[in-house]
């Protein structure tokens, strides 16, 4: 297949791109140009998503079989990019935060969505979760996915709402708040009930739901598919687990939550869990997740 990739060099797109070209497709990557892997993979355009337009000629070239659009965040990145693409299959990489749940969360409210919810669960009324503290023009002020999926729906499009992707060349480092304790040598962390559940998703199973969404997208056409993993660990199971393929054992002390440091605020009391149901993906699309325990080991040690 030839496949175009909007913005394909980091992370998410990074990897799917490399498992596109490791199973014999022909890439062809937009991206702004700000990045550059090594060793390159496919071929690259370089233009801010605003003139993706003018890249009409040479995308109508290339004669794309379908595209994965990697960098839809706000309601401009559509109006810059969708009107423009060819009528081929298109898979949008999107968030489980567009949900209902997400929102509670955020606001440590009393949980009203049961878990594991699928893919009709009722989605967040308040909008631009990261508005705050920032300023419009900067990163992250007019981003929501919400602004982004209908049209690509509208179009055909599959849309892959994805959990809390963790792995190698992850740039927010997933796995820190213990691990820089780790480095320190410290043996106790201070941690509240730790019960949460996350949406957590190793990179290698988001960049196989896109090719799995890819080859079914007779399945995977207009719909909308939540991708993360089927078995998942509370969060302080998850920081003990983090612990042992580090090889440093600590304790993880029960503190109050109004002690907790920022970056351990996640282990406080929040009675909203964020876990959504995979089973869509799996039954439709044939998409598996790599065993758990094997996907934060390899994530740890990288």
């Amino acid at each position: 297949m030839r496949i175009l990739v909007i913005g394909g060099t980091e992370f998410i797109g990074r990897r799917t791109v490399e498992m596109l070209v490791e199973r014999g497709d022909d890439v062809l990557v937009v991206h702004r140009g700000h990045t550059e892997p090594a060793p390159v993979l496919g071929t690259h355009l370089h233009a801010d998503r605003s003139a993706f337009a003018t890249l009409g000629a040479e995308i109508r070239a290339f004669r794309p079989d379908a595209v994965l659009d990697a960098m839809a965040m706000t309601a401009a990145d559509v109006e810059a990019v969708l009107p423009h693409l060819p009528e081929v299959p298109i898979v949008l990489l999107s968030s489980i935060d567009v949900s209902l749940g997400y929102e509670i969360l955020l606001a440590r409210g009393p949980a009203r969505v049961p878990v594991p919810f699928d893919e009709e669960a009722p989605l967040r009324a308040n909008r631009y979760p990261h508005r705050a503290g920032t300023t419009p023009g900067e990163r992250g002020h007019d981003y929501d996915k919400l602004d982004v999926e209908p049209a690509y729906l509208a179009r055909g499009a599959a849309v892959l709402r994805l959990g809390m992707v963790y792995g190698a060349r992850d740039p927010q480092r997933r796995e820190e708040f213990v691990l820089r304790r780790v480095r320190a040598g410290r043996t106790r962390i201070p941690v509240g009930p730790a019960t949460l559940l996350l949406p957590r998703l190793y990179i290698d199973d988001a960049a196989s739901s896109v090719l799995a969404a890819l080859d079914r997208f007779e399945q995977a056409s207009g719909q909308v598919f939540h991708v993360n993993e089927q078995a998942t660990y509370p969060v302080g199971a998850w920081m003990r687990a983090i612990l042992a393929v580090a090889g440093h054992e600590a304790e993880l002390v029960r503190v109050s939550d109004d002690l907790l440091p920022a970056d351990l605020a996640l282990t406080g009391g929040i009675e909203q869990h964020l876990l959504a149901s995979s089973a869509k993906a799996t039954h439709r699309l044939g998409w598996q997740p790599t065993d758990l325990d094997e996907a934060i080991t390899r994530s740890v040690r990288w």
